[in-house]
């Protein structure tokens, strides 16, 4: 009768950096490595198979590599994960697992790929993770047309800047906000994407905020904060339970085009800003609908469940900043950048090489029969 071992890994190795926590794989646990950096390949071995796992004079007649992971798809983009198999003779292997929603085991039958198994074969088994993230169709998330111009928040070695999204490059440094820890935290840009073509865009502005000239003594300026996003982008929102409410209910994930939707039909939002190193809820004054030939961008960072700041400005917005003496690095102290839900992340629960195998004729295994019984010795 067939018999079933599995066997966790005790080693692993980075191939392409962009695992965190790595050996999180090691055991099915529930506490997961995750990775949000496209390409990232992580490998896995010390499988530690012995003669107590397979009898010798045993005959193996199927092993297979196994993941327990799931993923959640950042905006505009397809998040896999992928099991990949390197031979004994150097040539590899790779699968795109299903695209889980929950913690899911998925297995691939890796027999075939070896002339033969044996103990040897088994304990040198090369199994990798591979992190893989695929654009999908419907263009980037934020807009550029002529001087209308997307910024997000960065920080390079003099500190904080807004900085043009156009003007970005993969490796720099996005403040972002992290639903995982709860706070602000550092990320590098992985991923940046240009499109261009007529596409459904969402203008969403907020009530106008007043701040003192740095210029001219007693004076104000007065600006009024917004972005322009693709319509199919998500994004974090809140609402007030009651007019006066001290406290707000949400977060509701909504797409931009179910947020204009919902404005027109009388429904009241608010949406977190960045604000010199607090989040400040801001309430929506108004949301718009805009149809247009332009360029969007799509960003992806290297943190899960990240959440990047936005604001759109035209050149006559950064001139007015500039007359009272406000530049780029002065606006993240006194504007507000909106938040944009950014989740690029593939998470894996543990890694496994399972294998079934006949143990030799009239051999003695041990089994565990029934629940409630003691371990019994029997003859197969």
């Amino acid at each position: 009768m067939s018999q079933v071992v599995t066997k966790f890994p005790t080693t692993t190795t980075v191939i392409v950096a962009g695992w965190t926590n790595p050996t999180n794989a090691y055991a099915e646990d529930g506490v997961n490595a995750y990775s949000s950096t496209d390409g990232a390949e992580q490998k896995y071995g010390g499988w530690n198979f012995t003669t107590n796992d397979i009898p010798d004079g045993s005959t193996i007649t199927k092993v297979e590599i196994g993941c327990k992971h799931y993923e959640v798809d950042p905006s505009d983009y397809y998040q896999y994960t992928s099991l990949k198999y390197v031979r004994s003779i150097g040539l590899s292997v790779t699968l795109s697992l299903e695209k889980r929603s929950s913690l899911t085991w998925d297995y691939w039958d890796i027999t075939s790929y070896e002339s033969s198994w044996d103990l040897t074969k088994l304990n040198n088994a090369d199994v990798r993770i591979i992190c893989t993230l695929v654009s999908a169709s419907g263009g980037g998330c934020l807009f550029k047309h002529g001087d209308i111009r997307p910024f997000t928040l960065c920080r390079d070695k003099s500190g904080l800047l807004i900085k043009p999204v156009d003007e970005l490059v993969e490796g720099e440094t996005l403040i972002v906000w992290s639903e995982e820890t709860n706070g602000f935290l550092e990320a590098k840009a992985v991923k940046i994407e240009k499109f261009e073509g007529y596409q459904e865009f969402i203008k969403i502005v907020l009530r106008k905020v007043r701040v003192p000239s740095l210029k001219f003594i007693g004076k104000f300026v007065e600006y009024q904060p917004y972005m322009v996003v693709t319509a199919n982008q998500p994004l974090f929102l809140f609402k007030k339970p009651y007019p006066r409410a001290p406290d707000y209910a949400g977060p509701y994930r909504l797409k931009a085009i179910e947020l204009w939707q919902r404005a027109m039909a009388g429904e009241e939002f608010w949406i977190g800003c960045f604000l010199n190193w607090n989040i400040l809820m801001m309430p929506i004054e108004r949301v718009e609908y805009i149809e247009t030939f332009a360029e969007s961008y799509k960003i992806a960072v290297d943190k899960p469940q990240a959440h990047i700041f936005t604001e759109t400005l035209t050149q006559d917005d950064i001139a007015l900043w500039e007359r009272h003496g406000y530049g780029l690095r002065d606006i993240p102290r006194i504007s507000s950048l909106l938040w944009v839900v950014g989740k690029t992340t593939s998470y894996v629960d543990a890694v496994c090489l399972r294998v079934t195998f006949n143990p030799p004729a009239g051999g003695v295994i041990t089994r565990q029969i029934g629940d409630s019984l003691a371990e019994t010795i029997v003859t197969a």
